[in-house]
């Protein structure tokens, strides 16, 4: 599945409004949870992709060492600007990259890798989880059949929901027209993250922190 055109423009106020609710509400925790994982073994070099407004790259800037080169990735130069501004503990590298174009440069007949656009955040996350429950599944499973088959019954339906919720937001997103654009500054986002509680992060998120660490065996 492609990414549509607009999806890769997150110009204007998005940045802004990515970085004020977005990141509060569904990345920041997440953030500081993965820093100070790494921070117990650091590895000598960082490529970040999908930096966003940078929520995961300060806080490996604050948990690393110094002698711990990170570069962080975008596919929006808005949002890597928005990510350079608002700056970082120590200093990083900041470039704007197609993370697609990492898969064609290691093949060039694979083309297209997003299961779903990236509004939302959740393409690695939905990756991961994916590893979690089929390995879950094939563990108390008594045959792959039916382990696939309950892999695909527990992560269709949260899968199909994330991947809704992405479009729309990229939808919302692209409005150009004024009006539009004011009412989704001013009014939409604004009272999307007064009402979001836990169940809404919770269903963005998929599976909660204590679920994969028991697929996980952690």
């Amino acid at each position: 599945m492609g990414i549509a055109a607009g999806d890769k423009a997150f110009d204007g106020s998005i940045p802004q409004l990515y970085e004020r609710y977005l990141v509060p509400l569904i990345f920041e925790p997440y953030a500081r949870d993965m820093a100070s994982r790494l921070a117990r073994r650091p590895p000598g070099r960082i490529l970040e992709i999908a930096a966003g407004t940078g929520v995961l790259t300060r806080a490996l800037a604050l948990a690393l060492p110094p002698a711990c080169a990170i570069v962080a990735t975008d596919l929006n130069p808005p949002m890597i600007e928005h990510a350079a501004k608002v700056g970082t503990a120590r200093p990083v590298e900041w470039r704007q990259a197609d993370a697609m174009q990492l898969y064609q440069d290691a093949d060039k007949a694979l083309t297209q890798a997003h299961a779903m656009a990236p509004n939302l955040g959740q393409g690695a996350n939905s990756a991961l989880t994916d590893a979690a429950v089929l390995a879950d599944a094939l563990r108390q499973a008594p045959d792959l059949a039916t382990a696939l088959a309950a892999y695909d019954q527990r992560r269709r339906k949260a899968v199909r929901r994330v991947a809704d919720q992405s479009a729309r937001l990229g939808a919302l997103a692209e409005r150009t027209h004024p009006v539009a654009r004011w009412l989704r500054d001013r009014l939409l986002m604004p009272l999307a993250a007064r009402l979001a509680g836990e169940r809404a992060v919770a269903e963005t998120l998929q599976e909660s922190p204590r679920a994969l660490a028991a697929m996980c065996g952690a």
